[in-house]
C-alpha cells in the first residue's frame, strides 16, 4: 500500500530498478549483486496517486544516536527522539507518531534527509485506511525544516571555528522539499483542525538560517551537504506545459528516472530492531549505485570513441579507393610539356621525337626533311608555318599530315 503523508514506513533499496532506465546488461547484473539493508522512515511529502512512481521527501530513522563521522560533519546530537525514546542530547521533546515506534531506541538524524521513488499501487477512487504509524503535521514540521535548519546552522558555525575539519566527499542527504499537502495543510485528516501550524509560517522563520548554512558552504568551496539527487535537477524541472499530469502545480514535479528507487516493506512491526539499517549506511549503497552509473557512462563513452573512430577509418578506406578509380588529373605544365596522348597522330609524333629518328624544321614557307642519313629532299610548301605536322617513316615513303591533309614525297 501506497504510504501515506506521515506515515512511518519500512523499505529497502531496489538498485536494479534505480538504475533500470540506463537498460545495459553489465549494470543490471552489478545492480543484483548488490544486498540492500532495511530502513525505516516518514513520509514527508505527499504522494498523490495516479502515476507509475512517486517521489516523496523522507527522513531515515537510526537505532540508537548516531555514531560521529567529524570528516562528514555529522555528530551524535544533530538528532531527535521518537516515542516510546525520550532521551535527547540537546533536550528536545521527542517526535509524537500516533502510535509510539515498536523499539525503544529509535532517533531521526534531522541531517539523514534523501528523496526517493516508491512505485504507485493506490487507486484514487479506492479506500485508503489510515496508518497506525503517522507523524503528525507539527512533528513533521520541525523535523524537515526547524531541526534541520537549526542544526545545518550549527554546522556552519562549528566549522568556521579554529582547527575544523575539512569537508568529506560522500554523499550527503537533502532537506526535504515541499509538496502539494506540506505547502497547504499539515495533513489529509488534520486539515482544518488547527492544531498543525502552518508550514509557511515555521519555514519563514527558519529559511534564513538554512540558506546560511548553504551560502557559507558554497562561498568556502566545501561539498559540507552534497545532495544524493538534486532538487531542482533539470530533468525534473523541464516538464511540458501540455501535460496533463505534471504541467498543474498540486501534481509537483515528474521523478527522473534517475532518482532512486526503494521497496515499500508491508508490516512495519515484522521488522527487528536489529534489522533497521544505519542511515549512513544507506547512503553508501546510493554511493556504491553511483559508481555503477558511471562506469556505465565511461564504458558508453569509450564505446562510442571507438565506434567513431571505425566510422572514420571505413569513410578514409572508400575514399581511397573511390580515388585511385578516377583519372588522373594533368597539370598545366605537363600539358604543355607534353603533347595530347588521347590523338594517335600526335602519338606517333612524340614516340619519334623520343626516339630521335626525325627532326623537323619549319621555317616559313619551306618544309625540311632529314631522314637519319638516308637522304635529303627539299620540298617547298604553300601551307602556314604555323600549322602542326606529324611525320610517320613508312618504308621508303614520306608521309606529311599538316592539319589534316597529305603529301607524299618520295626519296
Amino acid at each position: 500500500m501506497l504510504p501515506q503523508f506521515g506515515e512511518c514506513v519500512a523499505f529497502k533499496l531496489d538498485p536494479v530498478a534505480f538504475l533500470k532506465a540506463l537498460d545495459d546488461p553489465e549494470v543490471t547484473q552489478a545492480c543484483e549483486a548488490l544486498q540492500s539493508d532495511k530502513n525505516m522512515f516518514p513520509l514527508l511529502s505527499f504522494p498523490l496517486p495516479g502515476v507509475e512512481y512517486i517521489s516523496g521527501n523522507m527522513t531515515l530513522v537510526a537505532r540508537g544516536l548516531p555514531n560521529d563521522v567529524p570528516d562528514a560533519f555529522i555528530t551524535s546530537d544533530v538528532s531527535v527522539s521518537v516515542l516510546p525514546n525520550t532521551s535527547n542530547p540537546l533536550l528536545r521533546p521527542p517526535l509524537q507518531p500516533t502510535t509510539p515506534l515498536p523499539w525503544p531506541d529509535c532517533y531521526h538524524p534531522t541531517q539523514a534527509m534523501t528523496r526517493c521513488r516508491m512505485r504507485n499501487d493506490a487507486v484514487i477512487v479506492s479506500h485508503w485506511p489510515d496508518p497506525k504509524y503517522r507523524l503528525t503535521g507539527w512533528d513533521q514540521t520541525l523535523l524537515a525544516q526547524t531541526y534541520f535548519s537549526e542544526d545545518g546552522e550549527r554546522e556552519v558555525i562549528s566549522t568556521d571555528q579554529p582547527g575544523d575539519c575539512q569537508a568529506s566527499p560522500i554523499t550527503r542527504p537533502v532537506p526535504s522539499e515541499p509538496d502539494a499537502e506540506s505547502r497547504y495543510c499539515p495533513s489529509v485528516s488534520e486539515a482544518g483542525s488547527g492544531y498543525a501550524p502552518s508550514v509557511s509560517v515555521v519555514r519563514s522563520r527558519c529559511s534564513d538560517a538554512g540558506s546560511q548554512n548553504f551560502d557559507l558552504a558554497s562561498s568556502k568551496g566545501e561539498a559540507r551537504l552534497t545532495p544524493a539527487i538534486d532538487l531542482y535537477d533539470d530533468e525534473v524541472a523541464s516538464i511540458s506545459p501540455s501535460d496533463p499530469i505534471w504541467s498543474h502545480p498540486i501534481f509537483g514535479k515528474r521523478p527522473p528516472d534517475t532518482m532512486p528507487v526503494i521497496i515499500l516493506l508491508d508490516n512495519l512491526e515484522s521488522i527487528k530492531s536489529e534489522d533497521i539499517n544505519d542511515p549512513w549506511t544507506f547512503f553508501q549503497e546510493l554511493e556504491a549505485l553511483k559508481r555503477i552509473e558511471e562506469d556505465f557512462k565511461e564504458r558508453m563513452k569509450i564505446k562510442t570513441q571507438t565506434a567513431i573512430q571505425r566510422a572514420r577509418q571505413k569513410d578514409e578506406a572508400l575514399h581511397a579507393r573511390i580515388h585511385s578509380k578516377m583519372p588522373k588529373r594533368v597539370s598545366m605544365q605537363e600539358e604543355a610539356a607534353e603533347p595530347i596522348t588521347s590523338d594517335p597522330v600526335l602519338s606517333e609524333v612524340d614516340a619519334m621525337k623520343k626516339s630521335k629518328q626525325d627532326i623537323i624544321n619549319v621555317s616559313k614557307r619551306k618544309i625540311e626533311l632529314t631522314l637519319n642519313g638516308d637522304g635529303k629532299g627539299t620540298m617547298n610548301s604553300a601551307l602556314s608555318s604555323g600549322l602542326t605536322m606529324a611525320l610517320r617513316p613508312r618504308r621508303k615513303q614520306i608521309r606529311l599530315v599538316l592539319c589534316g591533309g597529305t603529301v607524299q614525297c618520295r626519296f
